[in-house]
């Protein structure tokens, strides 16, 4: 299973029921309330070539808490902006190879128990972020029904979690050709690296059951690298990509 698999998944699953209280203002504002989760991978776009098998992908339970407003112009058109409470993680469990690794051993000594270079063995990740989301977006209603909703989204890092492990494998220090290492296991923790704000794009579709109750399925495309380019524990850049449903 890869990366690409998993947001077909993403964009493609059932979405819940969401019950919304709204309340309508002089037919021009909109004011909704929603709960729902959030199911993807904070990963690169495509498997890097050092990752040769993914053996396992687990979601995490990722809430997300919204409120929003949206005015209309007309009978089509409308502005949105709203205020979200999300989470964002999965765990994966990953075979590598050469796979670039820069980091302090949990409990290690920074001067002495470092280890730079090339890793071969098991890896396995553990991610969650929590974050507070201003979206603001455009709407464009298709029916009674349905409602578009495009736009871009700024996010402040509340809480970051990135813990993991090494093992059964061995390290080439510096360099693919270095000195060779045994790795029987070791834990890492990057939380601290974590950039603590992410910037990028959303698009849902909203259809709407009765006056009070949605449903809403969305996709979330981070720009940024979570990792700060001057302290990124990796060489690849990894970015969250998340489906909203609620």
């Amino acid at each position: 299973m890869n990366i690409k698999l998993i947001l077909i998944a993403c964009i493609s699953a059932i979405s819940l029921f969401t019950l919304k209280a709204q309340e309508t203002v002089n037919k021009k504002i909109e004011w909704s309330m929603g709960v729902g989760f959030n199911i993807g991978a904070t990963a690169p776009l495509s498997v890097p070539q050092e990752v040769r098998s993914i053996d396992l992908y687990s979601p995490n339970v990722n809430p997300n808490l919204r409120l929003n407003a949206i005015y209309n112009f007309d009978e089509k058109w409308g502005a949105g902006i709203g205020l979200q409470y999300e989470t964002k993680g999965m765990r994966v469990k990953s075979q590598v190879k050469h796979m670039y690794i820069n980091f302090v051993p949990v409990g290690g000594d920074p001067k002495t128990d470092n280890l730079e270079g090339y890793f071969v063995g098991k890896n396995s990740s553990e991610i969650s972020n929590s974050y507070l989301t201003i979206p603001i977006y455009a709407t464009y209603r298709i029916s009674n029904k349905w409602r578009l909703k495009g736009g871009c989204y700024f996010s402040n890092t509340l809480k970051s979690k990135f813990t993991g492990s090494v093992s059964d494998g061995y390290l080439r220090i510096y360099s693919p050709v270095g000195d060779k290492q045994i790795i029987d296991f070791e834990e890492f923790d990057f939380s601290e690296d974590v950039r603590d704000y992410d910037i990028g794009f959303i698009l849902d579709a909203e259809y709407k059951l009765t006056n009070r109750i949605s449903i809403t399925g969305g996709l979330s495309w981070g720009m940024m690298p979570i990792f700060y380019s001057e302290r990124s524990p990796m060489q690849f850049k990894m970015r969250n990509y998340y489906g909203a449903f609620g």
